[in-house]
């Protein structure tokens, strides 16, 4: 049996769906008892966790090679925007955004090195 054909595998999508759906009624109820920054860090910490374990279950292999890299590639849509915003709208550009656009750069770049084989 193949990990396509793992039920863990099959039901993902649904899965997911059910999840994604269900983000308005969690943060309708769960905002009014902690702050949106708390809340969210406490909502992608459980969900990395469930996902975690749902990946563990069901073996999936991690990604390697060519798709890893064209994959991580689009870890450079935000730093772009952050040029594009400044460029077109004047926006500001802050010490953090710098930081940040450094650091996706830097873990792109080695993703797209180790997946050559550098």
């Amino acid at each position: 049996m193949t990990a396509a054909d793992s039920p863990w595998i099959r039901a993902m999508p649904a899965v997911f769906v059910l999840i994604w759906s269900t983000g308005f009624i969690v943060a309708r109820y769960g905002m009014p008892h902690a702050p949106p920054m708390t809340f969210l860090a406490w909502r992608h910490a459980l969900s990395i966790a469930c996902f975690g374990v749902w990946i563990a279950l069901a073996r999936v292999p991690w990604p390697r090679g060519a798709a890893a890299s064209v994959s991580s590639l689009m870890y450079l849509v935000p730093p772009c925007t952050a040029a594009l915003a400044w460029l077109l709208f004047g926006e500001p550009v802050t010490l953090t955004t710098l930081i940040g656009t450094a650091l996706t750069a830097a873990g792109v770049a080695l993703v797209v090195r180790a997946s050559r084989g550098s």
